[in-house]
């Protein structure tokens, strides 16, 4: 098998697909409170998590990475997306309050 720190390249690889693994919980985490679709919702289990599941035991079985890797990849996946998450919807709610779309707000801000 061979050994996964000696390949940095896939380093960038292997923390998107980490936030893309993580992207199906805030799909599902934002529609559980609205109690409704929000976008993504929808293609978030069907597409993501088969192809999260299909990738990581790929890069796994190729020997690219291993299971303490794997959960270092999610911790990096993981705050990378936190902040881009929470970045992307306060300029959404600024985007809406510049335009003037009071209802649009109401929903971007819960």
């Amino acid at each position: 098998m061979a050994d996964p720190t000696i390949r940095p390249e896939l380093r960038p690889f292997r923390a998107a697909l980490s936030a893309y693994s993580v992207r199906c919980l805030t799909h599902l985490a934002q529609a559980a409170p609205l109690g409704g679709y929000t976008p993504g919702a929808a293609t978030a289990v069907p597409v993501i998590v088969p192809y999260s599941a299909w990738a990581w035991n790929r890069l796994r079985r190729c020997g690219l990475v291993t299971w303490r890797l794997l959960w270092r990849s999610a911790e990096i996946g993981g705050a990378v997306s936190v902040p881009s998450v929470l970045i992307a919807h306060c300029l959404t709610r600024q985007l809406l309050r510049e335009r003037g779309d009071s209802q649009a707000i109401c929903h971007a801000t819960g």
